[in-house]
């Protein structure tokens, strides 16, 4: 790998140097740069009162002693934005007044748009960066998007400060630029950044500091909406704040079911509480917007959480303009004649990449030789009910009004489906080098990360005159993603369709999709749209799960360890995000289900390939328990019609694997293996 380049005189060349003096103890009124007596980088999940935080591992060598921390880059940069430096690990979120300051010498970002960084950022998604640059004056606030002009030298300190709902960014001193942030401060770092470049840069930090009211530990920064994963199951956490008193409730996607949580406690840094019903105790360290941790149940599990958006009940269907309809409203349609907006997508600030990667997309395949051929969403996909009579008008906006324009970081992905589960199109919006799904090129609705009011036009994108899902995800593919509101403007004559759970419609959002429960309505039965007479089901499990066909619709339970196709030994072919299977050669996440199939009920079936035992139980549910070693299994099954919810003649046992069938064990697409 590259070095750093030979510094002049006494700086430092990025060598190593040293660490603690011996018998160094940090103060005990402030928050300094102690670093462990070990000379080891620290991760943010450490007890350190700063971590070493970092996008790359190995990118940057990092020194700390007592008193300053030199960063330079090391190795080559793997593409995109890349940062090293030190996070703060204590003491948020800070809901009141702070302050904070990084001083830093010998800076050496000459070549391209290289930066020395103080970060924060707040429990809404809004940032506030005060920079060290090279481009004007020599700093700017970036807000996002560039903020004032100051000069700055080689060597001084950045700071910034929240008087009242007011924060105001400071080189040496000099305010640069100042602007509101009411949320608490969820995060702040201080970094050296390569903005896309590989240029030999350095800086040595000294004199850290951070202070903040005593209102530091308030519980406010965790109220919101959170997804959770505990131990491999899914959902969703709310969580709300009044007088210093978290409450909260659980939803996971196996059970189905609201679960009140109790024993809240929080110190501004730990998040313990109780789930009553089966006696779990969850304990996990928050960081910004993750909290990571561990919970007992007959031993102890692994479980996160990470915030997805506030506690608000967030509308499903179009209502009429200016109208917000209310959680239990009976489920009549609602037509709009003149005009509705939509909001398809919340704001997500600049974010590494490596955050997202947990969200694949295995169905889509990026044209790309330098960046991640499996893109990712970087929040739970939006979904909406359509039925429009007559579009005037379609487009995309970056607010309501449609007076501002909006950006992302890689692109928008907008799929629609009919009334059984089928894609009718999907396109694309934004900065890319193309995407591909089972080998077809998606179209392209606008090009490039930035795009004024109105400028992408839906009008004849949009099916009319037949109901359609909407489904939009804000996608990543490497380096770091981000994207502002975007909101759809519709003008015409639409009747929005409602989601109907017991007691009406439910308007309360669902991670990943829509919420079925109970739902136990026939439905018409398509003809079967593969042509052979049986549904194939390719599944990658680990453990055991439930797939059944109830009045024409695919269900999914899951029993056992790993949720269906989300284990790490799968297959990059057989991965869903979530959880999901292939039904009939197509991905199907968890979220879409149920879903209208070609057939009304499980009469027989026949396994192509799978080690385990499959066999339909009691309920007429087809139980697929893989009980061999090693991980994960890929299982071929065929299901063939039958009366609904009987079957009919079934075998209980597994038929012999057919031969011929496909190797899935085969290694994924190579990054020099393209597809169109």
């Amino acid at each position: 790998c590259d070095k750093p380049l030979p510094a002049s005189g006494s700086h430092w060349t990025g060598e190593r140097t040293g660490d603690v003096p011996p018998g160094y103890v940090p103060p005990s009124n402030a928050s300094t740069g102690a670093a462990s007596s070990s000379g080891k980088a620290v991760d943010a999940s450490s007890d350190e009162e700063w971590a070493v935080v970092e996008t790359t591992p190995g990118m940057y060598r990092l020194e700390r002693s007592a008193k300053e921390a030199k960063v330079a880059r090391q190795a080559n940069n793997p593409g995109g934005l890349q940062y090293g430096g030190l996070r703060l690990n204590r003491n948020l979120p800070a809901s009141g007044d702070f302050s904070a300051q990084v001083s830093f010498a010998d800076a050496r970002i000459d070549g391209g748009l290289n930066q020395i960084e103080l970060q924060a950022t707040f429990a809404d998604g809004s940032i506030f960066y005060v920079v060290r640059d090279r481009e004007r004056s020599g700093s700017h606030i970036w807000a996002p998007n560039l903020q004032g002009d100051a000069s700055c030298g080689k060597a001084g300190t950045l700071g910034m400060d929240r008087r009242g709902n007011t924060v105001t960014g400071y080189c040496d001193g000099r305010a640069i630029w100042s602007a509101p942030r009411k949320a608490a401060l969820t995060r702040l770092q201080f970094v050296l950044q390569n903005n896309g470049t590989n240029d030999p840069i350095s800086v040595t930090f000294r004199d850290w500091r951070f202070s903040a009211s005593a209102s530091t530990a308030s519980a406010s920064g965790l109220a919101g909406t959170w997804s959770i994963n505990a131990n491999g199951y899914t959902g969703k956490l709310e969580l709300n704040e009044s007088g210093g008193h978290i409450a909260g409730r659980v939803w996971f996607d196996a059970h189905r079911v609201w679960e009140d949580l109790g024993d809240f406690s929080f110190d501004g840094r730990t998040l313990r509480f109780l789930r009553p019903g089966p006696n779990q105790r969850y304990t996990g360290t928050y960081s910004g917007n993750e909290v990571r941790g561990s919970f007992d149940g007959g031993g102890s599990w692994n479980w996160s959480m990470t915030r997805t958006g506030a506690a608000a009940a967030v509308p499903t269907t179009l209502p009429l303009a200016g109208q917000t309809p209310k959680r239990g409203a009976p489920s009549t349609a609602q037509t709009m004649s003149r005009e509705s907006r939509l909001k398809l997508v919340d704001q997500i600030p600049s974010t590494d990449s490596a955050r997202f990667r947990g969200n694949l997309r295995s169905d889509l395949v990026m044209h790309t030789g330098s960046w991640d051929r499996t893109p990712y969403f970087m929040a739970p996909p939006q979904e909406f009910e359509l039925n429009l009579k007559r579009i005037d008008r379609a487009c995309l906006a970056g607010d309501a009004k449609g007076g501002s324009g909006w950006r992302v970081d890689n692109y928008l992905l907008i799929e629609l489906f009919d009334s059984s589960g089928r894609l009718i199109k999907d396109g694309v919006i934004g900065g890319h080098e193309g995407v591909s799904r089972n080998g077809k090129r998606v179209s392209e609705l606008g090009n490039g990360h930035e795009q004024g009011p109105c400028a992408v036009n839906l009008k004849s994108f949009l099916p009319v005159g037949q109901p359609f899902r909407m489904k939009v995800s804000a996608m990543d593919y490497g380096g770091v993603g981000y994207v502002s509101d975007v909101w759809l403007l519709l003008e015409g004559e639409v009747t929005g369709s409602a989601l109907e759970t017991p007691g009406g419609r439910d308007y309360t959002y669902q991670p990943g999709g829509r919420d079925y429960t109970s739902d136990d309505r026939p439905v018409t039965v398509p003809v079967d749209p593969s042509g052979t007479g049986y549904l194939r089901i390719e599944a990658c499990v680990d453990g055991s799960d439930w797939i059944s066909l109830d009045n024409g619709r695919l269900k999914h339970q899951h029993r056992a360890f790993s949720q269906i196709g989300t284990h790490d030994g799968c297959p990059a072919s057989h991965r869903v995000a979530g959880g999901g299977f292939l039904v009939d050669g197509l991905a199907v996440a968890l979220s879409r289900l149920p879903m209208a199939v070609g057939m009304a009920g499980i009469g027989r079936f026949e396994v192509e390939r799978g080690r385990g035992h499959v066999h339909l139980d009691g309920a007429n549910r087809l139980l697929i328990d893989d009980d061999g070693p090693g991980g994960s299994d890929v299982y071929i099954l065929r299901l063939y019609p039958g009366a609904t919810g009987t079957a009919t003649g079934a075998s209980t046992t597994a038929v012999p694997v057919i031969p011929g069938g496909r190797d899935y064990t085969a290694a994924p697409v190579q990054g020099s293996q393209v597809l169109f």
